[in-house]
């Protein structure tokens, strides 16, 4: 069934999509005041990291997003685990779920200690 779906959108589509939903997430997370992990140039265009900002604790972050708004993001790995935080936009991710996470993302960075969300 998959593979039915990506023969349908084609290859060459589907690599345009995820491209388009990864800027549209690395522009979204910067209006909000976040920083991309990745270097200018080489982010991915299936996952994004940002840096966790100062005064902003990671785990509740995720904790929030998770309960009160059904959406789960990745924490860091290995030395990463308390600096950064990733989002998936691969596979069936839509414009619209990526629109719903930043905003719920805008609301929950407060709560997590963010003193820096842009309005």
């Amino acid at each position: 069934m998959a593979l039915d779906m990506m023969l349908k959108e084609g290859i060459k589509n589907i690599f345009k999509r995820h491209a388009r939903l990864g800027q549209m997430t690395r522009d979204g997370v910067k209006a909000l005041g976040l920083s991309i992990f990745a270097e200018e140039g080489h982010a991915s265009n299936t996952v994004t990291a940002i840096t966790i900002p100062d005064g902003v604790d990671g785990k509740r972050l995720r904790q929030i997003m998770q309960s009160e708004h059904g959406i789960v993001l990745a924490g860091g790995q290995a030395h990463l685990e308390s600096k950064i935080f990733r989002i998936g936009h691969l596979g069936l991710v839509t414009e619209d779920e990526i629109k719903e996470l930043l905003a719920a993302l805008k609301v929950a960075l407060p709560k997590a200690g963010f003193a820096g969300v842009r309005r």
